[in-house]
């Protein structure tokens, strides 16, 4: 029997949960509630998952940008179950505003770069202004990063504790008429690097792309990812929802 892990980071021990929700393990009310009373690091582990299935699911390089255009268009979720899982853990009360807010107004946790994507609705700006600051942590007041969100950006997250040593990948099967590829990961936080590495393994099948299940062997599917050919990153979903964060 393969030794169990545990995520030691606090950022990051509700990533697995959302993957769950994600492939319907578990249900959405399994995930804390934004809005609630909750202590500050209990609070950093309910917004790093937001920015984690941004970053690294939807793929967003600059979720300034991808944000800007979700809310300009009315926050649809038809064409996206990530969005849609976005409005519905995130969006009580509005809350998902005040990480919109950071992102449109700060620098980027990870490169120190100011954000390049300024959401310029003014009445939005005076609108949300006139609200007074909630009772719960928000990743917008206390600062430049108050929540310090950007733990799960680098490979592996979480800081996870193993006393074992063992490869990433643990198995890797494709079938190239179908284009569809399955990759099994030794622990959820490496499945990024993982999934590069297994790109060079897969065997080129010209202009398709492949089809990647990544599952880990603790908490299941990850998701269903392929590589675009414009931005090169690997994303969940549809093409043009990944592209309006890059």
């Amino acid at each position: 029997m393969r030794p169990q892990y545990t995520i030691s980071d606090a950022w990051c021990t509700n990533i697995p949960v959302l993957h769950q929700i994600m492939n319907g393990s578990r249900s959405p009310s399994d995930f804390p509630s934004p809005v609630s009373g909750v202590e500050l690091r209990v609070a950093c582990a309910i917004w790093e998952p937001l920015h984690y299935l941004l970053k690294s699911l939807l793929s967003w390089q600059n979720p300034g940008k991808g944000l800007a255009w979700w809310y300009q268009a009315g926050k649809p979720v038809s064409e996206s179950p990530l969005l849609q899982l976005v409005a519905q853990l995130w969006d009580q009360s509005g809350a998902i505003d005040y990480y919109a807010a950071w992102v449109w107004s700060s620098v980027d946790p990870t490169t120190g770069e100011e954000s390049s994507c300024t959401f310029t609705d003014q009445k939005w700006w005076d609108q949300f202004r006139r609200r007074p600051p909630p009772s719960w942590h928000t990743p917008y007041h206390g600062g430049n990063n108050p929540l310090h969100l950007g733990h799960s950006d680098f490979d592996p997250f979480g800081d996870i504790n193993q006393s074992w040593d063992l490869p990433a990948t643990l198995d890797l099967h494709f079938d190239k008429d179908s284009h569809r590829s399955v990759l099994l990961v030794n622990h959820i936080g490496a499945w990024r690097d993982a999934l590069v590495q297994a790109e060079s393994r897969l065997p080129k099948i010209g202009d398709h792309s492949w089809y990647v299940d990544v599952l880990d062997r603790q908490f299941g599917l990850l998701g269903t990812f392929r590589k675009s050919r414009v931005t090169g990153r690997w994303f969940l979903g549809k093409h043009k929802i990944h592209m309006q964060g890059n």
